[in-house]
């Protein structure tokens, strides 16, 4: 996992450029500490993971060791310390019923770029392919926004 760090001096932004989106590979974790997010990139786009456990509000951490809980690749997950939840890349929980997946913030590409709006986080039911804000495919240009949807 990558960790990218901004300087802790500056007030946080409503908006988080994450960087270029050909420099995240399919598969890939990031993780945005000061802004409290995680992204996720997926075979369909992007995913902005808030930081905290849906079920109490803890704040879960990427494990690169831990025995993936989704087909994308054989290790790496999320985990809550406070009750031992796991959650895969996709924000989707495993090992226990009912607990709702991990909140979204809305992700956009604006001229190749992965921007996270790190306003209110987002809840959901379910993960959708629709959730994910398309990358741009190489040799296009990136047009108008994609954000998380509910």
């Amino acid at each position: 996992m990558r960790e990218r760090r901004k300087n802790r001096d500056a007030s946080p932004s409503p908006q988080v450029v994450a960087g270029r989106a050909e420099d995240f590979p399919v598969g890939s974790m990031t993780c945005f500490p000061r802004e409290g997010f995680y992204l996720s990139r997926l075979p369909e786009g992007f995913l902005a993971l808030h930081e905290t456990c849906t079920h109490l509000g803890c704040r879960i951490s990427w494990q690169e060791e831990g025995t993936s809980e989704d087909a994308l690749a054989e290790m790496g997950c999320f985990h809550c310390p406070c009750h031992l939840y796991r959650f895969d890349r996709y924000g989707r929980p495993h090992g226990r019923q009912g607990l709702a997946p991990l909140k979204l913030l809305p992700v956009v590409i604006a001229e190749g770029k992965v921007v996270v709006e790190t306003g209110a986080p987002r809840q959901r039911r379910a993960y959708r392919r629709s959730q994910a804000a398309p990358a741009p495919q190489p040799g296009l240009s990136s047009g108008g926004p994609a954000s998380a949807r509910k």
